[in-house]
């Protein structure tokens, strides 16, 4: 079966403080420009990026928003990168932290490309029912 064309965007997750590590994780030289290249990289189209306790100018080609709740936890955050993606009209949706500068873009070619091949389609448009077969070691 070919796999339907989709439109993927990345949604990095960098709004919160950073209390415990002593500055917001947007800050820290390089953490930005890694997790946008993972993402790009990995198969994302394109990318928006979630602030929240700090604007920051984020890189080309990358749609920055804020997510006005952002002090209610990660939760906020992932509710105003989502509801952008809807926006954008993407089929799927990569969710990325910041304060993973080891996740590269084969990690999120991985993690797609699972996602891609599991998705049930009619006609040429995603459907349901989906079917899933559970398997330990997953």
């Amino acid at each position: 079966m070919a796999l339907l064309p989709s439109t993927v965007v990345g949604v990095l997750l960098a709004a919160g403080a950073g209390r415990w590590y002593g500055k917001p994780k947007v800050l820290v030289d390089g953490w930005l420009d890694t997790a946008v290249g993972a993402l790009r990289d990995g198969g994302c189209n394109d990318v928006i990026l979630v602030l929240g306790a700090v604007e920051v100018s984020a890189p080309a080609g990358v749609t920055a928003i804020t997510a006005p709740d952002w002090q209610q936890g990660l939760s906020a955050s992932v509710r105003a990168g989502l509801a952008q993606a809807d926006r954008e009209h993407a089929d799927y949706a990569v969710l990325h932290v910041i304060d993973t500068p080891d996740v590269n873009a084969k990690v999120v070619a991985r993690v797609l490309g699972r996602a891609l091949v599991s998705r049930s389609g009619l006609a040429g448009r995603g459907r349901i029912p989906a079917h899933s077969a559970r398997r330990r070691g997953c």
